[in-house]
């Protein structure tokens, strides 16, 4: 149990509990770990949405870590939706806070209720909000509570990426995690809240300003501009974010390679990527409605 108390992960209830800035721990035992955790405000945004903080310890194994922290006031309580043990008046709000290391380990980020549970966090943030764990802490209730909650957490997901690209010049792609990587049923709830409203942000840093991630892609079905055959020969292999020649365009950098499921499904169902094909035309030429063709056989990019 001491260890447990002593060990780094133990910290990251200084993120969790806002009005607590120092943990003692006093060792009685006779094994030398009495130390203290130490949370240190570094700067905060005016309005108190974001905050950095430095988390330490102690003890060699509890070097300080720099974290980000994002806060979000969710909606008013739905009608008919209780938390057991707790009175809920109409209008009642709840606070989500999201939280991850600046330098972008994700490994120990876990769910919270105050207090850390059992349940890693698969969002790639550590996640606070007024859950209902089961008496264990292992896991979280299933109830109408919590889906409401996680609901919340993804609103909370989808503003905290944009905040962070926009107000806190962050990657955002580091930030959403991976439809594959979300296995939990109760955390794809948030997931599921989370994809829709970040197609709507405006979180993609172009050359002509902040875009939604369809918004920043040139679309390829409505294409009206003659491409090198270089070009035309990296798109029909199965290019699927902005090439050399659309960045010339100044529509928007190449996000990450690691990312193409993710920015798949950002885009929405009709800004798929081109099908992969074996062999390149070095001739293109324009089609009659304007868009850029491959000859020797070639068939039209834009379908």
């Amino acid at each position: 149990m001491l260890r447990q108390l002593v060990s780094a992960e133990f910290a990251q209830v200084l993120l969790t509990l806002t009005s607590l800035e120092t943990i003692r721990i006093f060792d009685r035992t006779g094994t030398g770990l009495s130390g203290r955790f130490i949370r240190r405000s570094l700067r905060r945004s005016p309005q108190g949405v974001w905050d950095e903080c430095e988390v330490g310890g102690s003890w060699d194994w509890a070097a300080p870590r720099l974290w980000r922290r994002l806060f979000h006031e969710t909606g008013p309580v739905p009608a008919g939706i209780e938390r057991e043990g707790r009175s809920v008046a109409p209008g009642d709000r709840s606070l989500v806070i999201l939280a991850r290391p600046v330098a972008g380990e994700t490994d120990d980020l876990r769910v919270h209720c105050f207090l850390p549970t059992a349940v890693l966090s698969q969002l790639r943030w550590l996640v606070q909000a007024d859950f209902e764990p089961s008496a264990s802490r292992e896991q979280l209730r299933q109830s109408a509570w919590n889906a409401w909650l996680m609901r919340e957490v993804g609103t909370a997901l989808a503003v905290a990426v944009t905040t962070s690209a926009r107000a806190l010049n962050a990657s955002p792609w580091d930030l959403i995690p991976l439809d594959a990587e979300v296995r939990d049923f109760q955390q794809r709830e948030a997931l599921a809240q989370a994809f829709p409203n970040l197609r709507q942000a405006t979180f993609v840093a172009t050359r002509r300003g902040w875009r939604t991630p369809k918004a920043a892609t040139w679309g390829l079905f409505r294409a009206s501009l003659t491409l090198s055959a270089r070009a035309t020969c990296r798109l029909r292999q199965g290019a699927t974010f902005p090439t050399s020649a659309m960045r010339f365009l100044g529509r928007s950098k190449r996000p990450p390679n690691r990312e193409p499921s993710l920015y798949s499904r950002l885009l929405g169902p009709n800004r798929s990527a081109p099908q992969r094909s074996s062999s390149c035309s070095r001739r293109t030429t324009r089609t009659s409605s304007g868009s850029a063709a491959t000859g020797g056989g070639g068939s039209a990019l834009s379908g």
